[in-house]
C-alpha cells in the first residue's frame, strides 16, 4: 500500500514536472497564446520620409520577453544608430516609453504606431531625413542613418 502510494506520488510529480518544462510548447500547439515570453517577434521598421520597410526578427529566449534596444553608434564620424535585439524581464512598451538616442542636443526617437500592434516601429529625427540599413559589422540589427539637411 505504501509503496503503490509512492509510485502514485513520483507519477503525478513527474507529469507535472513534464508540464511545466513543456507548457510554453504545449500551448503554442494547441493554438493559444497566454503570454509572449519566449516567443520569436519580428519588427517592421520604418521612417516618415522613406517608403522602404525593414524587418528584425529577433529569436525567443525561455522565460524572457523580447525586447529591441536603441544604441547610438559613435565609432565614426556618421550619425547613425543601431537597433538591436534584446531581452528583458517584462514586457516592453514602445508607446509609452519609446527608444531614444541622443545626437546634437536632438533626439533620435523610435516609437511603436498608435494602430499598430506594437510590432510596427516608425523612427524619426527631429524633421530630417532618415533611412535604414541592415548591418554588416552587427548580426541581426538595423542601422539608422539620417542627414543634418532637412528632408
Amino acid at each position: 500500500m505504501f509503496v503503490k502510494a509512492l509510485l502514485i506520488l513520483a507519477g503525478l510529480g513527474a507529469a507535472g514536472g513534464t508540464g511545466i518544462y513543456f507548457y510554453p510548447e504545449t500551448l503554442s500547439y494547441a493554438g493559444i497564446k497566454v503570454t509572449d515570453r519566449g516567443q520569436k517577434v519580428t519588427y517592421t521598421i520604418k521612417t516618415e520620409a522613406d517608403q522602404t520597410n525593414k524587418q528584425l526578427t529577433c529569436d525567443g529566449r525561455f522565460g524572457k520577453y523580447t525586447a529591441i534596444k536603441l544604441t547610438a553608434d559613435r565609432e565614426d564620424y556618421q550619425l547613425k544608430a543601431i537597433l538591436s535585439c534584446d531581452y528583458a524581464p517584462s514586457k516592453q512598451d514602445l508607446k509609452e516609453n519609446p527608444l531614444k538616442a541622443t545626437f546634437a542636443t536632438k533626439d533620435l526617437v523610435c516609437k511603436a504606431e498608435e494602430e499598430s500592434d506594437s510590432k510596427t516601429i516608425k523612427c524619426v529625427y527631429d524633421n530630417k531625413k532618415v533611412s535604414l540599413s541592415e548591418s554588416k559589422g552587427h548580426s541581426n540589427s538595423i542601422v539608422i542613418t539620417f542627414s543634418e539637411a532637412s528632408k
